[in-house]
């Protein structure tokens, strides 16, 4: 079921609680409505997202070539009703710092497979085993020692989003505009 849209093309992403922009795409032939995070086509994540990607969807855009259908298969992913995302905040740079280049934490943001490295923003796959290994890190450890009491609340969050990918085997995808 689509989200209602409102007069001039806006609604309330009521997952992510961010203004989204309706726009048609065709892909493979076929019109999608998605809606688009922010107001630019080009630049739809301004504050980081984290999504989770059943196995199945996971080979697709594993697959996916070219920017703009990586573009266009993320878009619609925030767009179905039943996707499970987990918008940063606009907090991921200071996470990202604070975790480091180790993994198996580096791996929530910044050590994923780049689909998508442009100047506009950065699309990164992190494979079912990487979503495991972040989940049983952030499960046991002291949230307030990994960034900082002020960040607890986004870790609280951060844990259960990886945990629950990782119990259904997913892989997660995190985007963000630069």
């Amino acid at each position: 079921m689509p989200l209602p849209v409102i007069p001039g093309d806006l609604s309330i992403h009521k997952r992510l609680g961010t203004a989204v922009r309706l726009s048609i795409f065709t892909v493979s032939s076929l019109p999608y409505r998605v809606y688009l995070i922010g107001m630019s086509t080009t630049a739809p994540l301004d504050a980081g997202v984290l999504i989770e990607l059943p196995r199945d969807q996971a080979k697709t855009f594993f697959s996916t070539k070219g920017d703009e259908a990586v573009l266009e298969f993320v878009q619609h992913m925030l767009a179905e009703e039943n996707t499970n995302c987990l918008n940063i905040e606009g907090g991921w740079k200071e996470l990202a710092e604070a975790f480091g280049d180790e993994p198996p934490m580096a791996w929530c943001f910044t050590a994923g497979r780049p689909m998508h490295p442009g100047d506009s923003h950065n699309i990164m796959l992190i494979r079912p085993d990487m979503v495991g290994h972040v989940a049983t890190n952030l499960s046991n450890a002291t949230l307030s020692d990994l960034a900082g009491e002020s960040y607890v609340p986004m870790l609280e969050k951060l844990r259960d989003h990886f945990d629950a990918a990782a119990r259904a085997g997913s892989a997660m995808i995190f985007a963000v505009a630069n």
